[in-house]
């Protein structure tokens, strides 16, 4: 190939990338104390006319005030409501419909009183606590007639207790740490089984009542968590039979699978923890230090939702803006099983976890500078049509589910083919069906610690959506129990930019830290025919923990962190069930499992996915992955950067290489001098995959990084990847532009 055609299509494949935006971040709201249109405090009062000095008391009086002047005359201009600092708990949630709008000229915003922090919350007060046994101490909940009580958190000054568990948390090891092992499931010929035996010497002890307490389990291949109902025990025995049970193969309970009981009596052994008799409406505690003292606050969780921004007309909810604001303490409705379908908790679509700020059918409306903490579901959830928002410069920790997520659940998902060849009329028609989310930007969020009650949740999840040019960008995700993005039965393109995302994948296994599986396009489509585009992101330690724990001898002696294998079963980049015209480009890897980007999951047909111009360092098994099966095609693999030192890792998996139209220009690097080993290919040999036609004008060479040890993967002038054309990756532009949160 001359050097004037490799340079004409290189030119044509780089001008099929979508353009890169350089946009600033979205500034804030800046307003004088005194520049508001109404006020609104926790010792403030409904009757009053919501002045500075006398403020309402409530933010849904301060929306009906909105609501009135903005149907009035008046000059364009922002409508400013300011929230004083302090907690606020309402009855219900706040919704916000069409006839609240704002417009472009005249939004709406909810913003805080510039140096304090208002807090809605949706957690209430237990009181009147009486000495239980030792330090433990027990509260009456009071009768609220046609509800019950139902939650899984408890709080002590805004901190998370921990719910009576047996094993015993374990700080050290607060992911992998505190779990049992299923020894044995019955019947043992069961395809569902709902009767485990635990191992010897694990639990002693007789339970009172075991029907209050849940088992809280990570079953089948470790691709959910569940908490399933206790039904009965046997000592004897040493089995545990729960009330649900789960139907598909991936998430039955299995030999190996790790699990704890919670929220029994007789396991509240240590300060911090709590348990609910929720028939007697008896909650117990052992608070750390002395006890629950005047000025302390316990508090457990009754809202599930807080905000909702959606419209029931038909006309979108538009240009409601809330800024500085703290959301916390609401309740996780998790599980919640599909109704036609009650033995699927799925592994796919986002469940149905609460969601402490909802908008549906809405658009132009922002959440900006907002901390999300300590809440039971969602932080995020947009729910059906959603179009042109800014979810940016927020910090989400702590959250039960997902941190930011757009879904649609109004369909069975395994009508959604995991092949797209002699399918375009099913995805037609599924797509027929499904609501839109366009041109939504969610940028500059900090979002770490989530997942904590339903860990299949990614930090930022697609599903079930038609989509135009979203943009998930400069985002700082870390800390989470799945991946820190997942795109999952839907069409269309979406940008995956700038994020920095690292520690992922501390619980479950099979995952990715940027994941599709099913995500789509309509071909003969004029929007939905372009797939998403991930590009200059870094993507660190992906880690996975195996569904099964090894065998032991003393099983009640040995941590279970010590018998979980880790790191396992993770990309960095992961593709599942067939990708089409996907575009990965200028991504850094590093530090994964088995390799930094993977094409060929599940049923292994992609086609025309290009991955370009990426470097990938260090993953522990493959560098790459390029195994794909029979009827992939038009896959190419170019102007890829891998350096690695282990040396039992390969440089790369293959299977069927008729799918993959090209892999050369690469620079490979195995930098302990080890030999290269390409798993799948004939020999493992080198030699024999160049034979093949591959990596032709490849090299393999030291690409010169300025400091690899140092994490600098800048090239240095001399580096042979820029003579076969790489272009340096923009890492100062990789990860937040602003801070996230309130602002002081």
């Amino acid at each position: 190939m001359t050097f004037r055609l490799m340079f004409l299509l290189l030119l044509v494949w780089r001008l099929a990338l979508p353009p890169v935006r350089a946009e600033e971040p979205i500034t804030l709201w800046e307003r004088a104390a005194d520049g508001a249109a109404f006020y609104v405090a926790p010792s403030g009062n409904d009757q009053h006319p919501g002045s500075l000095e006398q403020p309402f008391r409530t933010l849904s009086r301060a929306r009906d005030a909105v609501r009135a002047i903005n149907q009035q005359d008046r000059q364009p201009g922002p409508i400013v409501v300011m929230l004083r600092g302090g907690t606020y708990q309402p009855d219900l949630s706040v919704v916000f419909s069409d006839r609240d709008s704002g417009s472009a000229e005249s939004p709406i915003v909810y913003m805080a009183y510039p140096g304090e922090r208002p807090v809605l919350s949706g957690g209430r007060a237990a009181a009147d606590w009486q000495p239980h046994k030792g330090r433990i101490l027990v509260a009456e909940l009071p009768k609220q007639e046609n509800q019950y009580y139902r939650f899984r958190t408890l709080f002590l000054n805004g901190q998370r207790q921990i719910r009576a568990r047996h094993p015993n948390f374990d700080p050290a090891h607060p992911w992998d740490g505190g779990w049992a092992f299923i020894a044995e499931t019955l019947p043992v010929d069961s395809a569902t089984p709902a009767t485990l035996r635990w191992e010897a010497g694990v639990f002693s002890g007789a339970w009172a009542n075991p029907q209050h307490g849940e088992l809280f389990t990570v079953p089948g291949l470790a691709w959910i968590n569940d908490f399933m109902p206790i039904g009965v025990t046997d000592r004897q025995r040493r089995t545990i039979t729960v009330t649900r049970t789960h139907v598909p193969p991936w998430s039955r309970l299995k030999k190996g699978n790790r699990f704890r009981v919670e929220n029994l009596l007789e396991h509240l052994d240590q300060p911090g923890e709590w348990c609910f008799n929720p028939d007697a409406r008896r909650l117990y505690f052992w608070p750390p230090g002395a006890g629950v003292s005047a000025g302390q606050s316990v508090t457990f969780p009754v809202l599930d939702r807080l905000i909702e921004v959606r419209s029931t007309s038909g006309k979108p909810v538009r240009h409601i803006h809330f800024q500085g604001l703290t959301f916390t303490q609401t309740l996780t409705v998790y599980p919640n099983p599909i109704a036609k379908h009650p033995g699927y908790i799925d592994c796919n679509r986002p469940n149905s976890a609460g969601y402490a700020f909802l908008m549906e059918n809405a658009e132009h409306c922002r959440v900006q500078g907002c901390r999300f903490d300590q809440v039971g579901g969602d932080a995020i959830r947009l729910h059906g049509y959603n179009a042109y928002h800014q979810i940016v410069q927020n910090e989400i920790v702590g959250a039960g589910a997902q941190a930011i997520c757009l879904a649609d659940l109004d369909f069975w998902p395994y009508d959604f083919k995991p092949i797209w060849r002699g399918n375009d009329a099913r995805f037609r028609a599924m797509s027929s069906r499904l609501p839109w989310a366009i041109g939504n930007v969610i940028s500059d969020n900090h979002i770490h610690h989530c997942g904590l009650t339903d860990g299949f949740g990614a930090a930022i999840h697609f599903h079930g959506m038609n989509c135009r040019d979203n943009v998930i960008s400069h985002n700082l995700i870390h800390d989470q129990p799945h991946h820190a993005m997942y795109f999952s039965m839907g069409f269309g393109r979406n940008y995956i930019e700038y994020n920095d995302v690292h520690t992922l994948c501390l619980v479950m296994a099979d995952a990715g830290g940027v994941y599709h599986n099913r995500w789509c396009i309509l071909p003969d489509d004029p929007v939905l025919n372009r797939h998403s585009v991930v590009r200059y992101n870094r993507i660190r330690d992906v880690y996975g923990v195996a569904p099964y724990g090894r065998q032991v001898d003393d099983p009640a002696a040995t941590p279970s962190h010590e018998r979980l294998e880790k790191p396992h079963f993770t990309w960095g980049i992961y593709y599942d069930n067939s990708p089409r015209r996907a575009q990965v480009y200028g991504n850094l890897t590093i530090n994964n499992v088995w390799g930094g980007v993977f094409l060929g999951g599940g049923y292994s047909q992609p086609e025309d996915c290009l991955v370009e111009n990426n470097i990938m360092v260090e993953s522990n098994t493959y560098q790459f992955d390029a195994a794909v099966s029979a009827g992939a095609a038009g896959n190419r693999w170019r102007r890829n950067i891998v350096y690695y030192k282990s040396p039992t890792a390969a440089l790369l998996r293959a299977r069927d290489t008729n799918g993959i139209a090209e892999c050369d220009y690469n620079v490979y690097f195995p930098a302990s001098g080890q030999p290269l080993k390409l798993v799948g290919v004939p020999g493992e040999s080198w030699q024999q995959w160049r034979e093949m036609g591959f990596d032709q004008h490849s090299v393999v060479a030291d690409p010169l990084f300025v400091d690899p040890a140092e994490g600098d993967y800048r090239l240095q002038a001399g580096s042979p990847a820029l003579q076969l054309g790489f272009e340096q990756l923009p890492f100062d532009r990789m990860g937040p532009r602003a801070p996230a949160g309130p602002r002081p």
